[in-house]
């Protein structure tokens, strides 16, 4: 059965509003009728039998606008120009928040009905903070300043994103500017670059054309081995020059402010790092990268802050529904309104906005809830989506359908741009329909906009977070899906991630701008109406309870246990989730068939401020856990030697795993120390390891187990150093499984790496 989740924002409750619900299929049933006042935008709706009335005068899908959505992205892409680009925490981001907040404010309304604007704060494994990205270059007796970005670091490491904090300190948000000033040194062919001895710049500021670089281009290792060059010869500061194409195969500076080559790349102490566009620089002369050699000194100044943990936000909008026991959520991800960032993602962020505008304006109240979230920190590491599913398990229970628009793409010539709606289907479990693109896509048809369905087993964006959910999800992209991929990657072939992702790009496409909102606003009012049935999973007789109380790490959770959690639903049980800070009692373990203890961790490390805060199991909490096995359960103990981050990639080491045995203690299991490797060996018999010989982890990332006392069997080890034990507990016929790495859980890569072992966990939990 699906239960309340403690942790919801919003309490579902029926207003006592007589409200007009919007039916947009034929038949008999109720229509609209409008009466439209002098004031165009504001009409009376009115609900009435279809029998001999009027058909509807005012249709909520037309009065998407595309002038109001590029009205309101511009506003949104004015935020912060070159003063933090996709920087997850920053003044931009939050000024982003207030912004989307200041517009939802406007619609009386909606207001008026029950709407519910709440920021949710959350931490993040680093923030990041561009106080200053100056540049002046000088051209014969000329000096001119030009917009210049600084590099935002690398989005998952903290390793590497700590090469780009200015002063090398992640505690402080103190300024520390750095400048360089001096004679350059130009590369605009690849010889000369290749010809550099180490230590051969000291002094003087490399000026590199950014297509040498270019990984979108060349791919990571060509264009690593090229920039080495050019740290290795020890230069006091670097300017990328990116020139803008719409033609495939050149470049338009694909990645070279955020997951950039630079990322990896930096002196010490740190030297200032700059992107300028070409484009910029025509007031000094340069209209092509040939000018370049033109340039004779340049001064770079430079300003950044990497802080650990950092902070951002999501924006949770609930419109009331006529009927509040269900919902739909629309969403898109706002950490990158600053300019560059237009397309992805200030599109969907307006797109969004637009949505609630023409709610007011319609004055339609939704069939159902329909709740429109802005996510923080998509483009930092996907943040926002796991916070916003782990702390709304009540939500989704009742949600009928997640949509998200990523993004407005802008292709390359020759590219097409078409509708897309994206999903991960339950084909490895025998069913490769995907019941909410397919849905859409028909209710797209019917009014003129052709959509294709896509099957992606992969990483997709932030529908990724609902996916163990079993909650019915799309992703909405204009992207030429089927040509794009022979080009090259999919952010180069739509203009994303790159100094052009500008107001211009998506006023090229302002039509499927609209078409791709109007899509967004059949999720909200058709898929209520029509509620159709779009899960393929049989209604849970139970529940596999994943707990994540002292994990803070929000993708070491059912986020990355994609094919675990669809292998859940797909048996009849009802994956649920105890979120980070909430302390477990005996009443989230109610009917569990299972449950999932995750590791120990908290975001301070070795790398900033360690002791910050630290997390650790409550004996009330152990004791729960205890009286849980006691009675019977079955309860699986998982631990990680390193943070474990998108793309299940192990990052800084985790330094709470050894806290997980306070727990694991009172079963007789000990974790001990890290082993090497990347797979184990079933080396025993039972039938949660039927038909398994080896298991995929994470490479290094399992940690060995010891000291059962005699009553554990040991499933598989990598050489002698047990990594999967099963112990029995108490006289009710408890157990325990324990885990070393909680890698044997997850879909690396989007890959059913130990899928039959998966089958079995969840086929044993079940039958037990």
């Amino acid at each position: 059965m699906r239960r309340s989740r403690a942790g919801n924002l919003f309490t579902p409750r029926f207003h006592g509003i007589v409200a007009a619900v919007l039916v947009l299929a034929s038949g008999p049933g109720l229509v609209i009728a409008a009466d439209v006042g002098s004031r165009a935008e504001h009409t009376t709706i009115r609900a009435h039998t279809a029998t001999g009335r009027a058909a509807p005068q005012v249709d909520p899908f037309a009065l998407v606008s595309s002038d109001r959505l590029l009205e309101v992205l511009e506003d949104l892409t004015e935020i912060g120009q070159h003063s933090g680009w996709r920087t997850c925490g920053s003044s931009g981001d939050r000024q982003a928040l207030d912004f989307v907040e200041n517009q939802l404010a406007r619609h009386y309304l909606l207001r008026a009905r029950g709407l519910e604007v709440h920021r949710q704060s959350f931490r993040t494994i680093a923030g990041v903070e561009i106080h200053t990205a100056r540049l002046e270059i000088t051209v014969g007796s000329s000096t001119t300043e030009v917009p210049a970005d600084a590099i935002a670091g690398h989005p998952y490491s903290l390793e590497y994103t700590r090469l780009y904090d200015s002063d090398g300190d992640l505690t402080d948000l103190d300024p520390d500017p750095v400048s360089a000033n001096g004679r350059v040194r130009v590369f605009i062919d690849l010889s000369a670059m290749q010809s550099l001895n180490p230590g051969e710049l000291a002094g003087r500021i490399a000026v590199v054309d950014f297509a040498l670089i270019d990984t979108a281009i060349l791919g990571s290792s060509e264009a690593s081995n090229r920039l080495s060059k050019v740290f290795e010869a020890s230069p006091a500061g670097v300017l990328a020059v990116t020139s803008d194409s719409l033609e495939a195969g050149e470049s338009h500076g694909s990645f070279a402010l955020d997951s950039s080559v630079f990322s990896y790349f930096q002196r010490d102490p740190p030297i200032p790092v700059l992107v300028a566009r070409l484009e910029d620089m025509a007031a000094a002369g340069i209209s092509s990268i040939a000018d370049l050699e033109n340039i004779t000194r340049a001064r770079m100044t430079w300003d950044e802050d990497i802080v650990s943990p950092g902070q951002s936000a999501n924006i949770i909008a609930r419109i009331p529904g006529a009927d509040s026991s269900k919902a739909t959520v629309l969403s898109a991800h706002l950490d990158s309104p600053n300019c560059p960032g237009a397309l992805d993602n200030g599109s969907g962020s307006a797109a969004l906005l637009e949505i609630a505008r023409v709610l007011d304006r319609s004055h339609a109240i939704p069939p159902v809830d329909v709740y429109l979230v802005w996510f923080g920190c998509e483009e930092r590491g996907l943040f926002g989506s796991p916070t916003f599913a782990a702390t709304h398990q009540e939500l989704l229970d009742r949600t009928l359908g997640m949509i998200e628009l990523d993004a407005l793409a802008r292709p390359l010539n020759g590219l097409a741009d078409p509708v897309n709606l994206e999903s991960w289907s339950y084909s490895r479990l025998g069913d490769d329909t995907l019941p909410l693109p397919e849905f859409l896509r028909d209710q797209a048809s019917a009014r003129g906009i052709n959509a294709l369905t896509w099957d992606f087993h992969d990483l997709l964006s932030d529908i990724t977070g609902f996916v163990p959910y079993d909650v019915p999800n799309a992703l909405l992209d204009n992207l030429d899906i089927e040509s794009g991929y022979l080009i090259g990657p999919v952010h180069y072939t739509a203009h994303w991630h790159t100094p052009y992702d500008t107001i211009e790009q998506a006023r090229a496409e302002a039509t499927q701008f609209a078409q791709l909102t109007r899509v967004l606003l059949s999720a909200a009012l058709d898929t209520g109406v029509l509620q159709p049935n779009l899960r393929v999973t049989p209604a849970p007789s139970a529940r596999v309870v994943f707990v994540a109380s002292h994990t803070e790490a929000v993708h070491m959770a059912p986020y990355l246990c994609l094919d675990l959690g669809t292998i859940i639903a797909w048996e009849g049980l009802d994956l649920d989730l105890v979120p980070y800070g909430q302390a477990l009692t005996g009443d989230e373990l109610e009917n569990a068939a299972m449950v999932v203890v995750l590791p120990v961790h908290d975001y301070p490390n070795e790398l900033a401020d360690v002791d910050l805060y630290d997390e650790a199991w409550t004996p009330a909490e152990i004791s729960t856990l205890e009286a849980y096995v006691d009675g019977g359960g079955f309860l699986v103990l998982t631990n990680s030697a390193s943070r474990l981050g998108p793309f299940a990639r192990a990052r800084e080491a985790n330094e709470d795993a050894a806290d997980l045995n306070l727990l694991a203690r009172e079963f007789g299991i000990q974790y001990n120390a890290p082993v090497a490797g990347s797979e184990a060996a079933v080396v025993g018999s039972h039938e949660l390891v039927a038909g398994v010989d080896t298991l995929t982890m994470v490479t290094d990332n399992a940690i060995g187990l010891m000291g059962t006392g005699g009553s554990g069997l040991t499933l598989a080890a990598i050489n002698d150093d047990p990594v999967m034990v099963l112990v029995q507990h108490g006289t009710n016929g408890g157990e325990v499984l324990a885990l070393g790495d909680l890698g044997m859980l997850v879909s690396q890569g989007g890959q059913p790496t130990n899928f039959t072992f998966w089958q079995n966990l969840v086929r044993y939990a079940a039958s037990r």
